[in-house]
């Protein structure tokens, strides 16, 4: 298992050390100044003991004296009032002494059979959803830190990372094929049969890409939706496995061809193949379901731009018969016989005669 250095979050101290560095992490405090001498007795001591606690509080562990800069040692001493910092050299036995005391000070345990179950358990449950290993390894390196633990060598880390990732995920493709009878694993490897006329597999389709979710690839859509229904169903399988990881592992299937998927054991291979399977049908079916609500939008539009025509066209006739109707009620106010009446009445409505007449008789 490999890792890439720049994603694990391994307290380190800065490089180069700056004069704003050193000011702002190598300064004792009244109180550190005030404690040195108690547990310390010379100043060349109380310069290494100082040294030591500021480190352990920058990057949670110690360092050896070979590795500690110069100017760290030079800056301490003389906020200790010393001269010749820079000559300072500190034996490995100083740290040995020094180390229990550092560590009481600021109730810190040190590594060991606790901080390791810690460490270990923290990572095993990180590996059941991630598969990235500095991922793994900074779950362990805050676990550590917020329950007050030394943090050991980050080879040490990488060690148990490692084993968690592989046990981890051992189980979970155990897991896996345990749920898929002998049938879908035939299926599944089906997808892996390269057609000798096209070069292509069908793990090659499963991979890529549908196309976009347009009503142009409606149909292709549909189709690859029917086919993925057509494959062993992920759900079960991977039920208790987290979504995070799921993706994780098809992002991993894609990056590989037919032929490399094939070298890998069966029930890797296969939660691989089944994790695809069940990201394909995420996808297309996120498509499937954008497209209809566009088309649903789209009806919805059309609907309301309908409604909206049939009430103004509706309100236009509502007006004009409210017109007919005022001038016919003005024709009969007049003094006319009868039958020049009706012959003016239906002379003003126009077509709207018949309905004036009904509310004249209503009227």
């Amino acid at each position: 298992m490999t890792s890439t250095p720049a994603r694990v979050i391994y307290p380190e101290l800065p490089d180069p050390l700056t004069p704003s560095d050193l000011q702002q992490l190598f300064s004792p405090s009244f109180d550190e100044r005030q404690w040195a001498p108690t547990v310390a007795r010379t100043v060349e001591s109380q310069v290494a003991l100082l040294v030591q606690l500021k480190i352990f509080q920058t990057i949670g562990r110690f360092r050896q004296s070979t590795d500690i800069s110069p100017a760290v040692i030079e800056h301490m001493a003389r906020r200790m009032g010393m001269q010749s910092g820079l000559e300072l050299t500190f034996p490995d036995r100083t740290l040995y002494r020094h180390r229990p005391l550092i560590l009481k000070r600021l109730k810190i345990v040190s590594w060991g059979p606790e901080a390791l179950a810690l460490a270990e358990a923290t990572m095993f449950k990180a590996a059941r959803a991630r598969t990235d290993p500095a991922d793994i390894i900074n779950s362990a390196i805050d676990a550590l830190i917020r329950h007050g633990f030394e943090l050991p060598a980050l080879a040490t880390l990488r060690r148990l990372a490692g084993t968690a990732h592989s046990d981890v995920n051992a189980a979970q493709w155990n897991e896996v094929c345990g749920c898929m009878s002998t049938a879908q694993s035939a299926v599944l490897e089906t997808l892996l049969v390269v057609d000798s006329k096209t070069q292509k597999s069908p793990f090659a389709n499963l991979c890529a890409a549908p196309g976009g979710a347009s009503r142009k690839n409606l149909n292709s859509l549909v189709d690859r939706y029917q086919w993925l229904q057509g494959l062993p169903n992920p759900a079960t399988a991977l039920k208790s496995i987290a979504d995070s990881k799921i993706s994780q592992w098809a992002n991993e299937a894609r990056r590989l061809s037919a032929i490399e998927l094939r070298e890998y054991v069966a029930p890797r291979r296969h939660t691989l193949l089944i994790a695809v399977i069940h990201d394909a049908r995420s996808h297309v079916l996120d498509d499937l379901t954008q497209m209809l609500l566009r088309f649903s939008r789209k009806i919805e539009w059309k609907s309301e731009q309908r409604l909206a025509d049939w009430y103004q066209k509706r309100h236009h006739k509502t007006d004009a018969l409210i017109r007919a109707f005022r001038d016919s009620l003005n024709v009969l106010e007049t003094e006319t016989g009868p039958v020049q009446m009706v012959a003016n009445v239906e002379a003003t409505s126009g077509p709207h005669a018949a309905g004036v007449w009904v509310w004249c008789r209503i009227c």
